[in-house]
């Protein structure tokens, strides 16, 4: 019985922490959440500079784990609004982790710095990582909690610098309250249009083809041109 008031403390203390992952507030914010977080698949590759990367290498922090395409224009107006949310919140632990699909590092290192991103950008050249976890469109953005769960996943354009993301940011991080503003960062080329249904399906279809290239050459059907 004299540990229960310790086991009462350590409820109280940690209830603000699960309370920021909660899933009725992430549907609010407009993420899929699914019933029970799970293990986010784990992946090794490299970022554009040629660096060898693994997700164990962002254990410990919030993760934005962003799928996009140089030619995916809701990709590119999101990007800015990630860089100012990354240039806020990254050093109390949130990191913006771009996967580009099939596209070469030179590619990737141009488009990031004309859009003057600073967030990492890791290559996925056979859709690996896309493949591993659902990726069926661009963009489309996983949240990963500290301990490596997916906690939820959002599709198509996200306006990620509102309010309402920076709140839940700084709840998530430890702290309730969002700092001031960062001034815009990034470069957007257009503005979001009402509708970009035929950008998705065209997304879609590249990723779905992608994919099955992928799945052939990983079943040792194709090795030589893959």
């Amino acid at each position: 019985m004299k540990a229960l008031p310790a086991v009462l403390w350590f409820v109280v203390l940690c209830a603000p922490a699960w309370g920021a992952v909660d899933g009725e507030r992430l549907r609010k914010l407009g993420f899929l959440v699914q019933e029970g977080f799970e293990e986010a698949p784990a992946f090794t590759t490299v970022d554009a500079a040629g660096n060898k990367v693994t997700s164990e290498d962002y254990r410990g922090k919030v993760v934005l784990l962003n799928f996009w395409a140089t030619w995916c224009p809701p990709c590119r107006l999101e990007m800015p609004d990630m860089e100012r949310l990354y240039q806020e919140f990254r050093e109390r632990g949130l990191e913006v982790v771009a996967v580009n699909f099939m596209e070469t590092a030179e590619e990737v290192k141009t488009f990031a710095e004309e859009q003057k991103l600073t967030y990492p950008m890791l290559l996925d050249p056979r859709s690996e990582i896309a493949g591993q976890y659902g990726v069926m469109r661009l963009p489309e953005t996983v949240l990963i909690g500290r301990e490596g769960q997916v906690l939820g996943k959002s599709i198509g354009f996200k306006a990620w610098y509102k309010d309402d993301v920076r709140e839940l940011m700084a709840a998530m991080l430890g702290n309730g309250t969002a700092l001031a503003a960062v001034p815009a960062g990034g470069v957007a080329e257009t503005e979001p249009a009402d509708n970009y249904d035929w950008v998705y399906l065209a997304g879609a279809i590249v990723l779905v083809i992608g994919v099955c290239l992928a799945s052939r050459c990983r079943r040792g059907r194709g090795d030589a041109g893959c």
